[in-house]
């Protein structure tokens, strides 16, 4: 059977224009060794999986990975290259955002990027402190930035002044990332203090007039983030270089995450992809719940507000959301299932419980069920 993800000639489904609006672009440390040489295997994909160059105007491009700092002011110039775009025009991208880890690159040409054409640098993986030094080195004046910052043992209360240091400069969205230590004891099944950072991050940056768009992300409102908002709304997205992942519902693929394989399959003449899915009905029902039930909107379920329901329909159902609401999980938001700042810290959980009660019930939501 022919891979869905293939028309013909090696063409997979993003070759159509009309469906490349958003870009993930990852960049390995290993192209800090051989620019160029990285520079021809991306231009391989692109050729391999027979995708339109120049590449049409795009939403959004988000570049990472550690290849990302050490190209320095190079990094635009070469973007523009591989995706076949004129140096003379600005960058054809509603929001092109690079990412950085700021420790591991404190010689990052800000404003060169800046003024190249990338719209937001996020600074990722700040652990506790970093955040006030960021505040000193950022240019004046200076581009869009946002922060992630490093949940760490004894500091939620620091936390939430460096949060709120960022705010005051200017920052354009929040999000908190657990340090390795806290992973490890949460799948151990320890109690963290990354629920509690979350809980009082929200709670002070709620009351700063911020908005809670995922349950560890938060954004200034009125700013419009384009690729965060492509990931909650599953829009499609395209994927390039190792480790990178395209979603167009409901499949899904990925390339090898090890460089070493990412190129061995580029240099054989073959298309990167390592794996692929097709999301069923089920899968892509509890996936839409999940996400939705991450965010302060929440799910519309319309269904649930119908006139002359009787007292038993959808039981299991409303029995659940009941029990949520008992257990103050729930905001109350008209007929959106929206959860409180205490229920967004048991979001995972609750989506499988929820998807469980639509299924007992028979209940398609549908195109009833809205997410963003």
């Amino acid at each position: 059977m022919m891979s869905p993800w293939l028309r013909g000639q090696g063409t997979d489904r993003w070759a159509g224009k009309g469906f490349i609006r958003h870009l993930y672009l990852h960049l390995p440390f290993e192209m800090s060794r051989a620019p160029a040489v990285w520079e021809g295997l991306f231009s391989r994909e692109i050729t391999l999986r027979g995708l339109p160059r120049p590449m049409p105007p795009l939403d959004s491009l988000l570049i990472t990975g550690g290849g990302v700092a050490p190209l320095g002011p190079n990094l635009v110039p070469m973007v523009r290259r591989l995706l076949g775009w004129s140096e003379r025009s600005p960058i054809p991208v509603g929001n092109a955002a690079v990412e950085v880890d700021l420790g591991a690159s404190p010689d990052a040409p800000l404003g060169v990027w800046w003024r190249g054409g990338i719209d937001r640098v996020v600074f990722r993986s700040m652990p506790t402190g970093s955040a006030m030094r960021l505040r000193e080195r950022l240019p004046v004046p200076c581009g869009s930035f946002s922060v992630t910052l490093r949940i760490e043992e004894g500091s939620v209360s620091r936390l939430v002044q460096e949060a709120l240091a960022m705010v005051q400069a200017g920052a354009a969205s929040i999000a908190l990332e657990e340090s390795e230590r806290s992973r490890e004891a949460d799948q151990a099944g320890e109690i963290t203090e990354a629920g509690p950072a979350i809980l009082e991050l929200g709670q002070a940056l709620h009351a700063a007039g911020w908005v809670q768009k995922d349950v560890a992300f938060f954004q200034r409102p009125g700013t419009p983030l384009l690729y965060p908002r492509a990931l909650r709304r599953r829009l499609p997205i395209l994927g390039l270089g190792p480790g990178a992942v395209s979603f167009h519902h409901p499949f899904r693929r990925w390339n090898p995450i090890a460089p070493a394989s990412y190129w061995e399959r580029i240099q054989g003449g073959v298309d990167p992809v390592e794996g692929e899915e097709r999301l069923d009905r089920d899968a892509a029902r509890l996936e839409r719940i999940w996400q939705a039930l991450r965010t302060t909107r929440g799910l519309s379920c319309p269904a649930l507000a119908s006139q002359g329901v009787g007292a038993g329909t959808w039981l299991r159902t409303r029995v659940c959301l009941a029990r949520w609401g008992a257990l103050g999980y729930l905001a109350p938001n008209g007929w959106r299932v929206t959860l409180s700042h205490e229920g967004l810290l048991h979001a995972d959980d609750l989506a499988v419980e929820l998807s469980a009660a639509l299924d007992a019930d028979g209940l398609d939501l549908g195109r009833e069920m809205t997410t963003l």
